[in-house]
């Protein structure tokens, strides 16, 4: 979160020095810097909502059945395993 905020003061400031210095970028220029700030802006909040991932190891062969499972019934794989062992740890949340 610390580098979102170092970021954002970051562009802040470029932004504050485009501003006072506007005369000296034709109209597509600024276009371009908008976009790209935008562009940026959206990369860090997206890296920002993620959810940190874990590996589990399992062996090849369970691996390409639970696989061939998932893409045989349009099933998101990750997604799948975490809600089957949420079920075996908290059977009553179903």
């Amino acid at each position: 979160m610390e580098k979102f905020e170092e970021m954002k003061k970051d562009i802040e400031a470029i932004l504050e020095e485009v501003e006072e210095n506007i005369t000296d970028f034709s109209l597509d220029q600024i276009k371009g810097i908008k976009s790209k700030v935008e562009q940026l802006e959206s990369s860090i909040l997206k890296r920002r909502d993620k959810k940190k991932v874990k590996t589990f190891t399992v062996s090849e062969e369970v691996h390409s059945q639970v696989k061939k499972f998932c893409v045989e019934n349009d099933i998101k794989m990750g997604e799948w395993i975490e809600s089957k062992l949420l079920e075996l740890i908290n059977p009553k949340a179903k």
